[in-house]
């Protein structure tokens, strides 16, 4: 079983393929993508955590209904500022959980969420929202944007990634590198 995050999915949306450059000639082909790329490293067992925006625009709602069916593994929502269907709604379709508000604590430190949400080391954020557009962001912070432009269109496991970001290029200080590194050592 592992556990996966993804975010800004935009499933039907014609728009984003112009907006965030997507490269997919319609909406048939990027939904036929992503929901392909989803069943390719999800399992029934996995939990993928989708930090909003599964869909948008006149069509959406009846796509998801088709969509949520077709997505493997237990999907818990952080909704997005295009996730406007009620809990009930999205529960009777496939979503597991919804959590409201403006961030979900995945872990002790880490805070998933929808748009970057304001934290301080040793937090990390794990989000979407800005989808390929860069922002700057404070730098004592810990963000990682996981929209799909930037994660290939397909979830990526979460453990790993929190791993990497508290072992890898993301150092925040010696005492968590040098835990890091033990932690290698013995591999």
């Amino acid at each position: 079983m592992k556990n996966l995050v993804i975010a800004d999915l935009h499933l039907a949306h014609t728009n984003i393929i112009a907006y965030c450059n997507r490269p997919f000639k319609d909406t048939d082909e990027m939904d036929e993508t992503i929901i392909r790329n989803w069943n390719s490293v999800v399992t029934e067992e996995d939990t993928v955590y989708c930090l909003g925006d599964l869909a948008f625009g006149k069509d959406s709602k009846e796509k998801l209904k088709l969509y949520l069916p077709m997505l493997k593994g237990r999907i818990i929502l952080i909704p997005g500022n295009h996730d406007r269907e009620t809990v009930t709604w999205y529960k009777r379709y496939g979503i597991e959980e919804v959590h409201g508000g403006e961030y979900w604590k995945y872990k002790p430190y880490v805070l998933l969420s929808h748009r970057p949400y304001p934290t301080k080391a040793p937090y990390i954020n794990i989000h979407g929202h800005i989808h390929n557009n860069l922002q700057n962001i404070e730098p004592r912070n810990v963000y990682v944007n996981v929209s799909v432009e930037v994660i290939n269109y397909t979830p990526i496991d979460l453990d790993e990634l929190i791993e990497e970001v508290r072992c890898g290029r993301y150092r925040r200080n010696e005492k968590q590198d040098k835990k890091c590194r033990n932690s290698n050592k013995r591999d």
